[in-house]
C-alpha cells in the first residue's frame, strides 16, 4: 500500500498552529488568560490576553495564584474591579516563593495586589488606580519597583504600599495619593528613590528600615515608632 503524498503546506500550517498557541504577543511562551476571575494552581508564565473585568458584582478576586515559581505578566493590559472584588491575591494558607508580576494596570479594586506570605516576590511596572489599597506584600527578599500608584482621594483607604517583608527593595515608585504611601511593618529594608505626593503620610516606619533619596510631599513625610531608630542614608526630601 502506498503512502499518501506529503503536503508541505499542511505540515506549515500544523506547526504555525502550535507555536501560535504558544507563544504570547510579545514572543514569550505563556498561558493566555482570556478572562476573570481565574485560579494559577501550577508553576509557569501566565499573560493576560485583554483587558479583564468581572460581571459579578460579588467580592471575590479577579486572579489568585496558589502555587510558586509563577511569572504573570499582564502585557499592557488591565483588570477592573467592581463592588469589593480584589485583583490578584495570592494564598493565605501556604508560603511562595518566586512569584512576579508585572506590566499592566489594575482600577477599582478592593487590594489591587497582595503577596501574603511570599519570598522572593516581585512587583514591577504596575500601574495601579483608585484601589482601596495598592500593593502588600508579606515574606522576604520582595521587591516592589517602578510602580505608578494613583488615588484620586488622598485620605481614601488603606496604604498604597504595606510592605510586610524583610530584607526587601522599595524603589523607583511614583505614589500619589492615599493615607499612606508607604507603610513598613518588617525589618532590614531599603527604601530608595521613591517620589510621594498628595498623601496623608509618605512613609510610616512602624519598624526600622533604611531610606535614601526617596522625595516627600504630604501632609506627613516620613513618621512613625520606627523612625528614631531608622538610618537616613541621605537625600530625603
Amino acid at each position: 500500500m502506498s503512502s499518501s503524498p506529503h503536503n508541505p503546506s499542511r505540515t506549515l500550517r500544523a506547526t504555525l498552529l502550535v507555536f501560535s498557541l504558544l507563544i504570547s504577543p510579545l514572543g514569550i511562551t505563556c498561558t493566555p488568560i482570556a478572562s476573570v476571575p481565574f485560579a494559577i494552581t501550577q508553576p509557569g508564565k501566565y499573560c493576560l490576553a485583554s483587558n479583564l473585568s468581572s460581571s459579578s458584582s460579588a467580592q471575590g478576586i479577579q486572579i489568585g495564584i496558589s502555587a510558586s515559581d509563577v511569572e504573570l505578566d499582564l502585557a499592557g493590559y488591565s483588570i477592573s474591579c467592581t463592588a469589593n472584588q480584589n485583583g490578584v491575591f495570592t494564598s493565605n494558607s501556604v508560603t511562595l516563593n518566586r512569584v512576579r508580576i508585572k506590566g499592566g494596570q489594575i482600577v477599582g479594586c478592593n487590594f489591587a495586589i497582595s503577596l501574603a506570605r511570599c519570598s522572593a516576590c516581585s512587583v514591577r511596572a504596575m500601574t495601579l488606580h483608585n484601589n482601596a489599597a495598592g500593593i502588600a506584600v508579606g515574606g522576604d527578599g520582595a521587591r516592589i519597583e517602578g510602580n505608578t500608584i494613583r488615588n484620586d482621594d488622598a485620605n481614601a483607604g488603606r496604604p498604597a504600599i504595606k510592605l510586610d517583608a524583610y530584607g526587601s527593595v522599595v524603589q523607583d515608585n511614583l505614589v500619589s495619593g492615599s493615607l499612606f504611601g508607604l507603610d513598613i511593618n518588617g525589618k532590614d529594608n531599603l527604601i530608595r528613590s521613591n517620589h510621594f505626593s498628595n498623601c496623608g503620610t509618605a512613609i510610616r516606619f512602624a519598624t526600622p528600615a533604611t531610606y535614601q533619596d526617596n522625595l516627600a510631599r504630604c501632609a506627613v513625610n516620613f513618621s512613625g515608632s520606627g523612625l528614631a531608630h531608622s538610618v537616613d542614608a541621605g537625600g530625603n526630601h
